[in-house]
């Protein structure tokens, strides 16, 4: 939430990029279904779209729907 909120006010402040860098991806591991991702990580894929981050830098997505999340958000 703290990253998000810090993203929101570079972003606010006329920052040109944004790059996170998240050691661990949240709820990257709950993919559940099969052939479609997981919800709550397309969620934050959105969440860090919207509130300003250009890019993200983060380890081992263990899923590949999860990657999809985050590549369809262009970060």
């Amino acid at each position: 939430m703290e990253a998000l909120i810090l993203a929101y006010a570079c972003k606010t402040s006329s920052a040109k990029n944004i790059v996170g860098v998240f050691p661990y991806m949240p709820y990257s591991k709950q993919s559940k279904m099969r052939k479609r991702g997981c919800i709550a990580a397309k969620l934050m894929a959105k969440l860090f779209c919207k509130s300003g981050f250009t890019h993200i830098i983060t380890m081992d997505l263990h899923q590949k729907e999860v990657r999809k999340f985050i590549s369809d958000h262009s970060i």
